[in-house]
């Protein structure tokens, strides 16, 4: 054992940079692409080609079904290209976008799967939008996400594509009692307590989109996401879409439950990460050297701001927080400790990178810039933060499903990011599936991780996450203070 941990040190002093090769991204390289590997097919396996991959928003015309072209649309396909192109400057589309949008104007059920910040959201809301039907007032599309930060973010993606054209996007809560909205986005839990008190709000319902379908499959999530599927079960009317960043058993299950001979939409392959993220690995020596060594790399710009650094708990995030506050190091923390209020304030700062900090003598890199961002799984979810360029996992993530979505915050869109992860000799164990996903998407590892690794399943991983495995203190540990000291402090105050 002493041998391997003299390998896995060996080169971590960072002095010259981390023992594995690092890649950094200048401002004027070129964008990265998305995979274009693709498999679109039916229920049985057997390839889907009746319907024309859309190039371009453009084309958006030539896609719509004759049953659409029937109707009094609001939106125009000209209205969408147009609105994509001079509020979000997009005219192509993403490989995700450009097969799940025709399929679903031909109104098919569809299970997406695509790699994070990929363009899923666009890929459902523009086929919503050009199914609306001029001067109504009934509810007709559901969104459902995991959390309140998502509701937020894909109601106002909608908003902000839909501007001057009078239609009412709802974020659901509580408080609502009338339903004379065209589109509404919730979480599970809220949707189930509405739908409690109001069982007719769905009754016009047209189109149930599920986002981040992996996770509202998850403990917490799952019987409300039941709920609302059991309610509108006999409802053959209502086109269900289905979009995930990973490919999961309970998501097949759920195709097989409540989907109508849906089409499987598979982006790139099934659970990699995407390639515009540089994926590195690095050992440290203890939970202290972790501290040490990300502080090395931000000073050597080999992390370049804005940073997430994703943590196993609450507690962790406070640790840390309270260790990089104090560095001159613009640093905020996010945990569902914090108010809805306090949340969506840091949001908004991290992404417009408000509040500056004067440089500092102790780094040699322009502080002015770093914006860093301390939080545990509740932003590994969807959250699109289109400037972020560096991932760090502090804790090492449990699952394929939360590396991936993890690394996914970085290289939104088209750009390219880079991930590091951090572990240590106890985390061996829980390495594997890291290892796995780094190998299919061809990211540097280290020769003697290759071989020898544990490999627990994913289900018992899973299981863990509700019980993380226990790590030392980030920060020095507070000494209690005895009745002794207070004696002795008492007896030094007299002197």
């Amino acid at each position: 054992m002493d041998n391997v941990f003299k390998k896995l040190i060996r080169g971590t002093s960072f002095r010259s940079g981390p023992s594995s090769k690092v890649v950094l991204f200048k401002e004027n390289e070129d964008v990265g692409h998305f995979d274009e590997e693709f498999r679109v097919a039916d229920s049985n396996g057997v390839d889907f080609k009746e319907y024309k991959p859309l190039e371009s928003f453009e084309e958006i015309e030539l896609t719509i079904s004759t049953n659409l072209q029937s109707k009094e649309p609001r939106f125009s396909p000209e209205n969408i290209s147009n609105a994509l192109e001079t509020q979000f400057n997009i005219k192509k589309t993403t490989p995700v976008q450009k097969h799940v949008i025709p399929v679903l104007l031909m109104d098919k059920d569809v299970m997406a799967v695509a790699p994070t910040g990929s363009g899923k959201t666009l890929a459902y809301l523009v086929p919503i939008l050009l199914k609306l039907k001029d001067n109504d007032v009934n509810l007709r599309c559901l969104i459902l996400v995991p959390t309140v930060e998502l509701v937020q973010q894909v109601k106002s993606e909608c908003v902000y594509l839909t501007k001057g054209k009078g239609v009412k996007i709802v974020a659901l809560d509580k408080t609502i009692k009338t339903f004379d909205f065209s589109i509404a986005v919730s979480t599970p839990l809220t949707l189930y307590k509405l739908m409690i008190e109001h069982p007719e709000m769905l009754d016009k319902l047209e189109m149930l989109v599920l986002d981040e379908a992996d996770k509202l499959l998850e403990d917490g999530y799952h019987d409300n996401v039941d709920y609302v599927l059991n309610h509108l079960k006999n409802k053959d009317s209502v086109q269900k879409a289905c979009f995930s960043s990973t490919i999961q058993p309970d998501l097949l299950v759920l195709a097989k439950s409540y989907f109508k001979n849906p089409i499987h939409v598979t982006i790139g392959s099934d659970n990699v990460c995407c390639s515009n993220v540089h994926q590195e690995l690095v050992c440290v020596t203890s939970e202290k050297g972790k501290i040490l060594t990300l502080k090395q790399l931000i000073n050597e710009g080999k992390l370049l701001p804005p940073i997430l650094i994703f943590l196993q708990t609450i507690k962790r995030v406070n640790e840390l927080y309270q260790e990089l506050v104090g560095s001159n190091l613009k640093v905020e923390k996010f945990t569902k400790e914090m108010n809805l209020k306090e949340r969506q304030g840091v949001i908004e700062k991290f992404r417009t990178g408000e509040t500056e900090v004067p440089a500092s003598t102790i780094y040699s890199v322009n502080i002015t810039q770093i914006w860093t961002l301390i939080c545990t799984d509740i932003l590994s979810r969807g959250i699109n933060f289109k400037g972020v360029h560096s991932v760090v996992n502090f804790d090492l993530p449990l699952t394929s499903q939360l590396y991936i979505n993890r690394v996914g915050r970085a290289g939104r869109g088209l750009k390219k990011g880079k991930s590091i992860t951090f572990f240590t000799i106890n985390d061996f164990k829980y390495m594997s599936h890291i290892v796995e996903i780094m190998k299919l998407s061809n990211s540097p590892i280290p020769s003697y991780l290759l071989t020898g690794l544990s490999n627990l399943s994913q289900e018992d991983l899973k299981k863990m996450q509700h019980k993380p495995p226990t790590r030392l203190n980030i920060g020095p540990v507070k000494k209690r203070r005895t009745n002794k000291d207070k004696s002795d402090k008492k007896v030094g105050s007299k002197d």
